[in-house]
């Protein structure tokens, strides 16, 4: 799991980068590419920083910074098509990555919660 996530971060922030440039080049929107890309590149490089965590709270850490990165990204993501720079299809495909994201990291703190002993499982 940890592979996947890595690379579908990887991927989103590809996106992203390629969005930013789109934004800076041809649509001459600045302040959204800036936007865009102060969260979105960071995205990849996040989600593999779990990984690298040497201990629980820098895992804690990254695990916030990254969630927090998804999050802006998808807001950032949400105001670029309400001002008509991106297709639709496109911000849905990017978004719904955002989301795979988000789930992501929620089961991860959800696992970790349950090691610790401060989540139980609900049934449904």
């Amino acid at each position: 799991m940890r592979k996947i996530a890595c690379e579908r971060g990887d991927r989103l922030t590809n996106r992203i980068i390629k969005l930013h440039n789109y934004l800076r080049d041809e649509a001459d929107e600045d302040y959204l590419a800036e936007q865009i890309f102060q969260y979105g590149a960071m995205i990849g490089p996040g989600m593999s920083r779990l990984d690298q965590s040497d201990d629980r709270m820098e895992y804690i850490k990254n695990l916030h910074n990254a969630m927090r990165n998804i999050v802006k990204t998808k807001l950032w993501l949400d105001i670029i098509d309400e001002r008509g720079f991106i297709e639709y299809r496109t911000y849905i495909s990017m978004v719904r990555e955002c989301q795979d994201l988000i789930d992501i990291l929620m089961r991860k703190t959800e696992g970790m919660a349950s090691d610790l002993g401060i989540w139980e499982e609900s049934e449904p």
